[in-house]
């Protein structure tokens, strides 16, 4: 045998396409598995604490599982080209994590912490149970924990920032429900037969206006409101239960007083069937009636209000202005301006007025709505109160069981979205919290490149979940 013959013998045969690709797969397969092993190990020898949170535990793994620049994977060839891929340096991954914790200590600061928790349920079980079985006593309640809500609340108003919420008490809900619990603890709790301090006129007028617009207006905003029980929030329990105890004192005193009388006496009237829901001999003297004259007895000062001054309190650019005439700065907001801004502003815009989405939305940015959109607020909020009044407040006329039975309705609804809004801060908050961050990062230009964890649909439908194991 010649030497050329046995060199060319000795030589191995080329290598199809075929081949090459498959091992190179098998080459880059057995790297990244035997990194991912590594990594795993790694993650699972130091801090296990992110095994409780799925979210962290998964980003923590993540940075570890970058691949370095000698196994980086090809994607399918089209035409000759690779395709480009988007890679996430480990410094963003760093960065959001940052912002999950200070989102998480935001949270904890604004109340969502165990006590508050605890608090919350223990109270709610409290307030219903001794509304059941103890009605007798249940004024009692009303009177020490609508202090402390109603004192809370405007507490908490007071010092939210970048504008001072306290003026929401000047809406008509807050105005009613400071009313009533004036009237339900005070007026009607206060002298006995021979001794009293108001007329029985006066008591019954104000027993019937009371009626209206507790089991009316109250009730009804927590039927078209998103106020749920949420819990740990001690602001969002005291706006519930708020619109919830006047209703509920007021199922005892019109369909359980008797229970009342035998233990407290000071209670004069001999029962609550004089309660006269319709008009018979003009306004006064029924529940619709004294409900609508209370309405514009609140309504006019509170529009006058608004026209004079309250408008110009929260906007970018006002027009009142200091002595030295320079525009003073928004401080105050309304009940107004903060519905407007929750949407209403761009509903009337479009259903109202035609007007262009924009220019809603530069209002809501300046808080500076035309003046019919304000007239056309107050209009449906009329509109919405005397609704309520017939519909609600008329249903809870006909009997205990009817009253009772919206209690539970509303009380129900109010508990499934709380129950939503659990749901959602242990499934999806931070995983929408991370994605508009790792989307706000990569806007911004934070992407690497090298040994970086390639990031597929950031937009979409994406996931870091230990490798889908």
């Amino acid at each position: 045998m010649s030497p050329k013959a046995a060199t060319k013998e000795a030589t191995p045969a080329p290598a199809s396409p075929r081949d090459h690709d498959e091992d190179r797969d098998h080459k880059h397969k057995h790297n990244h598995n035997k990194n991912h092993d590594e990594n795993l190990d790694q993650h699972n020898v130091g801090d296990n604490n992110n095994d409780n949170n799925p979210i962290l535990y998964n980003l923590a793994v993540a940075p570890s599982l970058s691949l370095d620049s000698s196994s980086k994977p090809t994607s399918d060839v089209e035409e000759g080209q690779e395709e480009k891929e988007e890679r996430l340096s480990p410094n963003t991954v760093k960065a959001v994590l940052n912002n999950l914790e200070r989102e998480a200590e935001n949270r904890v600061k604004d109340g969502f912490n165990r006590w508050n928790f605890t608090f919350g349920v223990a109270n709610t079980h409290f307030v219903v149970y001794m509304w059941a079985v103890y009605p007798e006593h249940f004024w009692i309640i009303y009177i020490i924990e609508g202090a402390f809500f109603l004192s809370f609340r405007f507490y908490k108003l007071w010092n939210k920032r970048p504008l001072n919420q306290a003026l929401h008490y000047l809406d008509f809900c807050w105005v009613t429900s400071i009313a009533c619990y004036i009237f339900l603890s005070i007026v009607l709790f206060v002298g006995g037969p021979g001794n009293e301090l108001f007329s029985p006129t006066f008591r019954r007028q104000f027993l019937e206006l009371t009626f209206g617009v507790a089991c009316g207006p109250l009730l009804g905003t927590l039927l078209v409101t998103p106020l749920s029980l949420v819990f740990h929030s001690n602001e969002t329990m005291a706006s519930v239960f708020l619109h919830f105890f006047p209703a509920m004192q007021l199922y005892i005193l019109r369909w359980n007083s008797s229970v009342m009388r035998e233990v407290w006496p000071v209670f004069w009237y001999e029962n609550f069937d004089f309660l006269n829901f319709w008009p018979r001999e003009g306004l006064p003297g029924s529940v619709l009636g004294n409900s609508l004259i209370y309405y514009f007895c609140w309504a006019v000062p509170y529009m006058i209000f608004q026209l004079v001054i309250g408008l110009d309190l929260p906007r970018t650019h006002r027009k009142m202005k200091t002595k030295e005439g320079i525009p003073k700065q928004p401080f105050y907001d309304t009940v107004y301006h903060f519905n407007m801004r929750e949407g209403q502003c761009v509903w009337m815009g479009e259903v109202l007025w035609k007007r262009p989405k924009e220019e809603s939305l530069r209002m809501v940015e300046t808080n500076e709505f035309e003046l019919r959109d304000f007239f056309a607020y107050m209009t449906l909020h009329f509109i919405s109160v005397v609704a309520s009044v017939v519909l609600l407040a008329w249903f809870c006329s006909l009997s205990k069981y009817s009253h009772a039975a919206w209690i539970y309705a509303i009380f129900g609804l109010v508990i499934l979205r709380g129950a939503n809004r659990y749901v959602y801060y242990s499934t999806q908050m931070y995983t929408s919290i991370v994605r508009r961050q790792f989307v706000s990062l990569l806007g911004h230009g934070a992407i690497g490149s090298g040994n970086d964890l390639d990031v597929n649909h950031i937009e979409g439908d994406w996931t870091y979940s230990r490798l889908n194991r």
